[in-house]
């Protein structure tokens, strides 16, 4: 079974497939409290945040932000009072890829070292 640590960004190629099945779940399966849902049509990977207020959430936002630049992978962010989703898959492929899978554990890293978070 490959693991979240052996996954590497790599530029989507011509021919490359949405991530399903067993291989899916068990690459989701590592992620804290990520799950798979529809958005727009497409699987995408989903987990919201509880913060402390509205300034907080856009604290975060914009970190997630920086990631999502500096690999040219951009996620759907929305946030509220105290709460931030983010939504990652691959547009050009309607669904999940590796990368996505890269870049929802890259957020969760970001989002646990931030302090912003509450219980």
């Amino acid at each position: 079974m490959k693991t979240i640590s052996d996954l590497k960004f790599t530029a989507v190629a011509k021919g490359d497939k949405v991530l399903s099945g067993k291989k899916l779940e068990d690459l989701v399966s590592q992620l804290d409290n990520w799950e798979i849902t529809d958005y727009g049509g497409s699987d995408a990977l989903y987990k919201v945040y509880q913060l402390g207020n509205f300034i907080d959430a856009q604290r975060l936002a914009k970190k997630i932000g920086v990631l999502a630049e500096s690999y040219d992978h951009h996620p759907i962010i929305s946030y509220t009072w105290g709460k931030l989703e983010v939504y990652w898959f691959t547009h050009s492929l309607k669904g999940i890829h590796l990368n996505d899978v890269f870049l929802a554990d890259q957020t969760e890293k970001i989002a646990q070292n931030s302090k912003l978070l509450v219980d």
